[in-house]
């Protein structure tokens, strides 16, 4: 670390939430390099670590952060382009929908750079950094010096969306236009693989741990969804970059939000050992109950109460829900 307490390699991951992954955003390169740091800085929250840089948080949970500018542009030399990224961020934000809600996040706010100094202020919102912050749905994990190396924002949003998925991801072909801010172009979808994806797809087979393979999906006589099959290259992963990532796996703090944490230790009495031995367990109920999830472990918990075994019987009902 340096005397700011920032990272000085990008020869590092970055641990993006699904929900950002998957969310509909139009951003230039420069305006994706930022996100990608931002994320990047705010990463030590989940473990309870300090931030880096200067940061102040409100009552209302909003983040003010300071950082020198040279953390953002790594040592690029157009730093204008990213005076004016900064600026377009403040005006755009991140669209993400589900089942059952639709939300609009601005990115930031009130950026600034002290000239002279080099340093640049802005604000997060509560609402942003929750978001961030949410590994409910999953993570994508892709190394830092790669991505901020992707020549397109398509390159750089599939490399998001493939990275660290072990199975195959089915997309309507419209859905992944708009994730790519394409939806507007291309009607043919052979155009759009022909334009877009194999671009991308080149792109990654070159320089990426993570590349993919593909198959369009027809339904009729038109092809509505485009199929990817992940390929991991572990040649161009460090070694201590995939020892990270094994430890990752056994924190709950990357999988299980805080208040779901809180009420299997304090309130059902589990140990550390005992959640991370069901981690798999606890994780994918998480993620197929989503905001549900919490109430359901409680009402299963309170019917547990005259069994013999009352975490075994949570955990047994835990794998029933997500079996069938």
């Amino acid at each position: 670390m340096n005397k700011n307490n920032l990272p000085e390699s990008t020869k590092r991951e970055v641990i993006q939430s699904f929900l950002i992954t998957s969310a509909r955003y139009k951003f230039s390169i420069y305006e994706k390099r930022i996100l990608t740091k931002i994320i990047t800085n705010l990463q030590p929250l989940i473990e309870g670590q300090h931030l880096c840089g200067k940061v102040e948080r409100s009552l209302f949970g909003d983040i003010k952060v300071e950082l020198p500018l040279l953390f953002l542009t790594d040592n690029d030399s157009n730093r204008g382009h990213y005076q004016q990224a900064l600026k377009a961020l403040a005006t755009k934000g991140i669209e993400y929908e589900d089942d059952k809600v639709w939300t609009f996040c601005n990115l930031l706010q009130s950026p600034k750079i002290v000239k002279n100094t080099g340093i640049v202020t802005f604000t997060i919102c509560s609402e942003m950094v929750d978001l961030f912050l949410n590994f409910s749905k999953g993570y994508s994990k892709y190394i830092l010096s790669i991505s901020l190396s992707l020549s397109s924002v398509a390159s750089a949003r599939m490399y998001e969306l493939i990275s660290n998925q072990s199975h195959p991801i089915r997309y309507s072909v419209d859905k992944l236009k708009k994730m790519l801010d394409v939806e507007n172009k291309y009607p043919r979808t052979s155009n759009f693989i022909q334009r877009v994806i194999l671009p991308a797809k080149k792109e990654l087979d070159e320089k990426a741990n993570w590349s993919f393979n593909y198959k369009p999906i027809a339904v009729g006589r038109k092809f509505e969804y485009i199929e990817l099959y992940p390929i991991n290259h572990h040649d161009r992963e460090s070694e201590e970059i995939q020892k990270a990532d094994a430890l990752r796996r056994t924190n709950l703090s990357w999988f299980v939000e805080k208040d779901i944490r809180q009420f299997l230790l304090q309130s059902c009495g589990f140990s550390q050992r005992e959640l991370k031995n069901n981690l798999v367990t606890i994780q994918k109920f998480c993620s197929t109950f989503a905001d549900d999830a919490l109430n359901k472990i409680m009402e299963i918990w309170s019917r547990s109460q005259d069994k013999t075994n009352p975490k075994g019987y949570l955990i047994k009902v835990l794998q029933l829900e997500v079996e069938y």
